[in-house]
């Protein structure tokens, strides 16, 4: 009888002593333990019987865990439990922390049970107040690997909207413990939905892994909200839009980064068309990873792309991206050699490939509509050659203009690839102006036309105030492969004007100019009954400094002569400081021969910069822009 006795109470001391839910009956502070304790009863294993860490709760009020205190709850919950360390019923809440913050440890899921039906502005079910911290933590669960998860309780809506409300003093933090399982936000047999989330001045760390999502928004209807503002991920999954973002939706990633990814990429996107009240914003924000994976449905559509920083890659693969509204003043890094789609408007971009390689690909368009390319930088870190640029692969008219094709920086002795590749019959370019590339002896350079395909007549409509250069006579404006008989007038003679050529060679009167009019002209492609090259300026540019790149931006700083270095101070303030790599790199190419001044097609000067004089600051203030 003793024995049976003292295993009854072994049992009751055990690690599920406390495996009923305690359930709370008024609203109120999480460790009252007076008359109005919110607690049905004070049975807990915390100090004076409030839920401690071998419980878990059940709530239908509004519970507050005061500053200062560092709790625990869950009863250590094995991976895949059907009983929730903390469980918040359709009008309850959970809130951690009030003014400088207190930090809950769950071991166990979180299951909101909020719906939309009856969200009210600013009411969340989970909030974390300023300085306050959530901790995942399944180190003592039976299984150390144990994924615990925040999402909606089963057959509800997904809009439990949890919101992490930190300042920049006091940020809140949202972990899974250093030797633990994870955390994440997600799905987990409660539903195939999450729905929103809040996160301002956070820090996430250890948020889902390489192979578990750390969020999954599902911004299905016109109440869909998911924003990320000035937070960090450390060591955290993807996020992973379930389903494209609804016109309604807002999905906003602000003044964010993104280190020691796990996987291959931050984030895969989804949208679903157009944007009515919505709003789709990435700005100032800085990934590790890639952006998205095309090949598993990763669509900007509609997506504003501001001040963002990529240093692995921009997206995985070729396929289609969306067309996004525009994407500004942002860098592009490429590691490894991959062919990028690109589908919408680019301003301002500094798009470097950094590695070596022989035939780097830098931009492939992807757009089912005119698009412009405008002020792209292109380096090439290595000692290989025929790359190609801009790869202008459809029919829509596209326009390049005010880009700059870098000498490739491991040497200077070539660019790293064209301005512009063609290699379809069907590409369409309407213009192409005030560009500067630099040359090579290899076949591509300048404009590159019938790769694969013969280009035919008028693919580009216009080529003015353009600058080819090279530290020696090799190459010009065109190059011109045989993909068979080359058309004439691929690119229309009367409107290539006002451009300028120095160390470039003259196209000769052999195949597959013989009796063409380019013949002794800096164009090779084959033209007739005009002249190309009508008010032309072909001399010396004398450009500032042609050893301007990234890694040489980083030295003026008192950082390394590397990308990696240059990749740490452009994180300190993106969007100064893109716009200050942008401006340093563009003035050293800026021409301070007065001849070239005044001497475009529109006035301005022949090239990707304005002109400065001789001895005006080499400070990198020029301008591209009219």
């Amino acid at each position: 009888m003793k024995k049976i006795v003292m295993s009854i109470l072994f049992l009751m001391t055990g690690p599920q002593a406390w495996a009923a839910a305690m359930t709370t009956v008024r609203s109120g502070n999480w460790n009252d333990t007076s008359a109005t304790t919110p607690w049905t009863a004070l049975t807990g294993s915390g100090s004076g019987g409030v839920p401690g860490a071998s419980d878990t709760v059940i709530s239908s009020h509004v519970v507050t865990i005061p500053d200062g205190l560092a709790l625990r709850v869950g009863n250590d919950q094995t991976a895949g439990s059907t009983t929730a360390a903390y469980r918040i019923n359709l009008v309850g809440k959970l809130i951690i922390g009030t003014v400088t913050g207190s930090t809950l440890t769950v071991s166990g899921d979180i299951l909101l049970g909020q719906t939309a039906f009856n969200r009210t502005a600013d009411f969340y079910p989970l909030q974390l107040n300023p300085g306050s911290g959530l901790e995942f933590d399944a180190t003592s669960a039976p299984y150390s690997t144990a994924t615990y998860v925040v999402g909606p309780t089963q057959s509800l809506s997904p809009d439990a909207f949890p919101a992490f409300l930190g300042t920049t003093a006091l940020p809140c933090t949202v972990s899974s413990r250093v030797g633990s399982g994870t955390g994440y936000f997600g799905v987990r047999g409660y539903n195939t939905k999450v729905g929103n989330l809040i996160a301002r001045n956070t820090n996430f760390v250890r948020i889902g892994t390489g192979t578990v999502t750390a969020f999954e928004p599902y911004l299905s209807n016109s109440e869909g909200y998911f924003e990320a503002s000035t937070c960090t991920f450390t060591s955290c999954g993807r996020i992973f839009t379930v389903v494209g973002v609804h016109s309604g939706a807002i999905f906003k990633l602000y003044n964010s980064q993104w280190q020691n990814t796990p996987g291959t990429h931050c984030a895969e996107l989804s949208s679903a068309g157009a944007i009515a009240a919505g709003e789709r914003l990435i700005e100032k924000c800085a990934f590790d990873k890639s952006l998205g994976n095309p090949g598993a449905g990763c669509n900007l559509q509609n997506f504003t792309i501001k001040s963002c920083l990529f240093e692995q890659k921009f997206a995985n693969g070729t396929f289609s991206l969306g067309r996004w509204s525009n994407m500004e003043n942002s860098v592009v890094r490429l590691a490894v050699p991959a062919d990028t789609n690109t589908n919408g408007n680019m301003t301002d971009i500094y798009w470097i490939m950094d590695f070596n390689s022989g035939n780097p690909h830098f931009l492939l368009t992807a757009t089912t509509s005119k698009t412009t390319y405008y002020g792209i930088v292109m380096e090439y870190t290595g000692t290989g050659g025929d790359g190609d640029g801009i790869n202008l692969n459809n029919s829509f008219d596209h326009i390049v203009k005010r880009c700059l094709v870098l000498p490739r920086s491991a040497d200077g002795f070539q660019a790293g690839g064209t301005l512009a590749t063609i290699s379809i019959s069907n590409a369409a370019v309407e213009d192409v102006s005030h560009n500067t590339m630099m040359g090579s002896p290899s076949a591509e350079h300048g404009i590159q036309l019938n790769e694969t395909q013969k280009a035919t007549q008028g693919t580009i409509k216009s080529y003015k105030s353009n600058i080819y250069w090279d530290t020696v006579a090799r190459g010009n404006h065109f190059n011109t492969l045989t993909a068979g008989t080359p058309s004439d007038n691929a690119a229309l003679p009367e409107s290539i004007t006002n451009n300028c050529a120095w160390n470039a060679s003259l196209a000769t009167s052999v195949y597959p100019f013989v009796g063409k009019t380019n013949v002794g002209t800096y164009y090779n492609v084959a033209t007739t009954t005009f002249t190309p090259g009508a008010s032309d300026v072909n001399v010396d540019p004398q450009f500032v400094d042609i050893t301007r790149n990234m890694s040489k931006w980083s030295l003026s700083l008192g950082g390394a002569q590397t990308t990696a270095a240059a990749m740490i101070i452009l994180r300190q303030d993106l969007e100064t400081n893109i716009a200050k790599l942008l401006a340093y790199v563009r003035g050293g190419f800026a021409p301070t021969n007065p001849l070239l001044r005044y001497a475009a097609h529109d006035g301005l000067t022949i090239g990707a910069v304005e002109w400065v004089a001789a001895s005006s600051s080499n400070s990198g203030a020029a301008t591209c822009c009219e």
